[in-house]
């Protein structure tokens, strides 16, 4: 077992055997943005053996203030070739698969398909409803979170037998109603606490082990450092924008 592991060997929940488990795992994210940059770091760290990264924009410098998989010299590159040169400095062991390309119900079937868990980082309600339309006809769960501003919230959907996103939110909602990064501004640091927090619950269904957010939704404020986990329902509709 490589020495990169070790601390993960030593922890009742994982073991070697937990971490053979990892090591034989892929997780498929979307976006290698403000939250997909802590995603896939901390997954590369932690082992997964394949991760397969699709973003199709470029780095901008108006990015660094949170997606810090990418730097300075990486402006004008794809993201999801910037982050797949960052997991090989990480962890040269693990694969790493880059797709550049919009995702749609139709190409994430082919992309996605063999994957354990599907991450959504993505900062959009047309690339959420993909990843979720596609991991309900492929049956895999969905951890999914959201930034805006200081406040940041995590569900894992679609495990067993839970709530997809189409259940919490029955119709897209608006344009005009996505807040975004670009819109309203967001906190490079709650992109760190919230996308740690899906990185762990990733784990946390690989392994199987402790309380998953499914049917349950972690909500997060920088501001107060106060959070809450509240119930979730299929009316949960426009409950948190973005």
């Amino acid at each position: 077992m490589c020495e990169q592991y070790v601390r993960h060997c030593i922890l009742p929940e994982i073991g070697e055997v937990g971490q053979k488990k990892l090591l034989g795992s892929t997780v498929g994210i979307l976006g290698a943005g403000g939250l997909g940059s802590p995603v896939i770091q901390y997954l590369a760290a932690f082992g997964i053996g394949k991760l397969v990264i699709v973003d199709n924009d470029i780095v901008e410098e108006v990015n660094l203030n949170r997606q810090i998989i990418h730097n300075y010299q990486r402006i004008g590159k794809y993201k999801a070739e910037s982050a797949a040169e960052s997991v090989k400095l990480l962890n040269p062991s693990i694969v790493v698969e880059p797709h550049i390309i919009r995702l749609d119900e139709q190409n994430g079937i082919e992309i996605f398909k063999g994957c354990n868990v599907l991450v959504d980082c993505s900062d959009n309600h047309q690339a959420r409803y993909a990843i979720s339309a596609v991991g309900v006809k492929l049956g895999i769960p969905i951890v999914t979170g959201s930034v805006v501003r200081w406040e940041g919230h995590v569900t894992v959907l679609n495990y067993q037998n839970g709530p997809c996103y189409k259940c919490l939110y029955p119709v897209m909602p608006s344009t005009t109603l996505n807040a975004t990064a670009k819109t309203v501004g967001v906190v490079g640091t709650i992109c760190g606490v919230i996308g740690s927090i899906e990185a762990m619950e990733t784990v946390k269904v690989l392994l199987g082990k402790g309380e998953i957010l499914s049917n349950k939704m972690l909500m997060f404020n920088g501001m107060t450092l106060m959070h809450k986990v509240i119930a979730v329902c299929y009316t949960f509709y426009n409950f948190f924008i973005n």
